[in-house]
């Protein structure tokens, strides 16, 4: 969710010039390579300087950005009858066997308490810690036995990183629902390491987990069952991915629970293994076994397919009790399957369907599936419960605001006759080495902008567009295309269809994650401190370890920081801002080619392929 720039921080010291952008303009419907046709000096010039300076700046995204989840800490308050270290036996379960589960830590959150757990899986593998199930228990403040709620088990995804479903248990919980998520078997603490791809390696393997995943699921509504706050007729599962075949299964399974959220799920497992180029190492595995083998894992894929008991599920489904919700062009899982599973569902025309979203880049519609997953789980609360208020002022939410204003900055387009304007400085320092680059950009209505930036031991970069695009050259000559256009186009229109999907995937996930402010909770620690001269302190720590504090400044009486300090690996810094400003005056003025420089006419084409080059060259080094 977050950008992550390959290249070490310490590649903006190196003075090592850049070729052209490996494959860039070379895709499918992309401009076509500038390495086609020779490069003139000072246009090569300002894309080895362009380039720098875009890695610099996502250098200082990333330090933002780069808040993902880690294990809850320890605090000394939680939901009531819950305390750290309490052991609590249920007797009803759904294999008549009794069990205890363990509350091993509580933490406090602004709208909830996330309560962790553990408690025995219902089968038993060869490996002994895959049959523990370490699980994390998301509780509203203010839930209460006389009003029981519903609750939600949400699942994670194939590789294992949590932070999705955290964020949606976050969100429910902010909405008032329960919601636990639990390690799949063999994942993370419950595996011998090597997570999803010796899944990925082992077909049979892989069914077995799908297997003891339902059963898993199965067991944790027995817990929930037994909690008094929970409403015991009201519990749902709510899956992406692999979560969602393995919710599809245990939904199928378990008579008790009680709706179910599926995104970018489906059936026919088989299939799915088939044509997924996540299974190829699977296939290759499977093409190994002798032919006894190879017809003992099918039938172990076959008795895990989502499809098998789903007849089960058609009347929970008749009744609206299932979300579906899928992309329509999804490589992944096959639109086909899922059309199969809504079919043994009897809702083949109740789908959901992403228009032109696969299934990575579905991220770029997170913020309206995290709304509709919890409206519907939402409608079995008891009325008058409603979501949890946000502080207007509390320090997740200031700096939530200043990373959603960032994005829109770059990809937003400002109202008719309006600019987007930031001014700044970074400050970067590594080694008792600091580089300082002035940066300004004015993002315009109708395609128009500016960018500027001053890298020591590089020189001046600047390029824009008007009526048409302008690139200058050095201190004496600015390159200015050839033919005006009434209507240029924008910077995102410059490159291909799947760079666009990859910038909007990540505003998209961004903006999910602060959509809900209390979703910041599990991805940094935030404090807040005001200092005597009346400026604003707000202090992320963030869970990963490799990025450190990150310290953003608002002046006494204004609604804009001035600086930002940061630090990521062994590289510190800090952001000067002199300007940042949204949907601000503008002038025809802040986009022309600068006037005291020698103009020299270039194709238009030229230009615009270097302007995509550049982005192309700055997306390749982000993941």
């Amino acid at each position: 969710m977050a950008v992550f720039v390959r290249l070490s921080p310490s590649y903006l010291f190196s003075r090592q010039e850049l070729q052209r952008p490996a494959g860039a303009g070379s895709r499918p419907g992309a401009a076509a390579p500038i390495g086609r046709r020779p490069c003139r000096p000072g246009i090569r010039h300002c894309l080895i300087v362009s380039t720098a300076v875009i890695l610099c700046l996502l250098t200082i995204v990333q330090s933002l950005c780069l808040l993902a989840p880690a294990a809850a800490a320890e605090a000394a308050s939680g939901p009531a009858a819950l305390e750290s270290g309490q052991v609590i036996r249920v007797e009803q379960s759904h294999d008549r066997k009794a069990f205890d589960y363990r509350v091993v830590g509580i933490e406090r959150k602004e709208a909830y308490s996330v309560v962790r757990l553990t408690y025995p899986s219902p089968i038993e593998t060869k490996l002994p810690r895959n049959n523990t199930i370490p699980a994390e228990y998301y509780v509203p403040h203010g839930v209460s036995p006389d009003r029981p709620r519903p609750a939600v088990i949400c699942l994670h995804i194939l590789d294992g990183n949590l932070e999705l479903v955290r964020i949606c248990c976050s969100s429910l919980a902010s909405r008032g629902v329960p919601a636990v998520l639990f390690l799949l078997p063999y994942y993370g603490q419950r595996g011998d390491g090597s997570g999803h791809r010796g899944l990925l390696s082992n077909m049979e393997l892989l069914a077995e987990a799908i297997r003891q995943s339902a059963a898993d699921v199965r067991r944790t509504v027995d817990v929930l069952q037994s909690r008094p706050e929970i409403d015991p007729q009201r519990i749902g599962v709510c899956g992406i991915s692999l979560g969602a075949l393995i919710a599809a299964s245990a939904f199928a399974e378990e008579p008790r629970l009680h709706r179910a959220a599926l995104i970018l799920g489906g059936g026919d497992l088989a299939e799915i293994i088939a044509h997924a180029n996540e299974t190829r190492r699977l296939r290759e595995a499977m093409a190994q076994l002798s032919t006894e083998d190879q017809a003992r894992a099918k039938r172990a894929v076959a008795e895990a397919d989502p499809l098998r008991n789903a007849a089960q599920a058609r009347s929970r489904a008749e009744k609206g009790l299932v979300l579906m919700i899928n992309a329509a062009q999804d490589e992944v899982i096959p639109p086909r399957c899922a059309r199969k599973l809504a079919e043994a569902y009897g809702m083949t025309d109740r789908i959901r369907w992403l228009e032109g979203l696969g299934h990575y880049s579905a991220l770029a519609a997170l913020p309206g599936i995290l709304r509709e997953v919890n409206e519907f789980f939402a409608g079995d609360l008891p009325a008058g419960v409603a979501a949890a208020p946000a502080a207007e002022n509390g320090p997740a939410r200031l700096a939530a605001q200043l990373v959603r204003e960032a994005i829109a900055m770059i990809v937003r387009p400002p109202a008719e006759g309006r600019c987007h304007f930031a001014d700044l400085t970074v400050v970067v320092s590594r080694s008792k080495r600091e580089l300082r680059i002035p940066v300004r950009w004015i993002h315009g209505d109708r395609g128009r902008f500016r960018f500027s930036a001053d890298v020591p031991g590089l020189g001046r970069v600047e390029l824009g567009q008007d009526d048409r695009p302008w690139l200058r050259a050095n201190d004496r000559a600015v390159f200015v295309g050839e033919r005006a256009t009434p209507e240029p186009p924008s910077l995102l229109a410059l490159i291909d269809a799947e760079a666009q999907t990859k910038i909007k995937s990540v505003a998209g996930a961004v903006d999910g994650a602060l959509a809900v402010p209390a979703v910041l909770d599990s991805l940094a620690k935030f404090e807040r401190e005001q200092r005597d001269d009346g400026s604003t302190i707000v202090r992320i720590m963030p869970l990963r370890k490799q990025v450190g504090p990150i310290d953003i400044r608002w002046p006494a009486g204004s609604r804009t920081p001035d600086r930002i300090d940061f630090e990521v690996e062994k590289t510190k810094g800090y952001v000067q801002i002199r300007v940042w400003q949204l949907d601000g005056p503008s002038r025809p003025e802040l986009f022309a080619a600068p006037e005291n420089l020698r103009r020299e006419a270039v194709a238009t084409e030229d230009l615009h392929r270097m302007f995509a080059a550049i982005i192309h060259f700055a997306l390749e080094q982000a993941q």
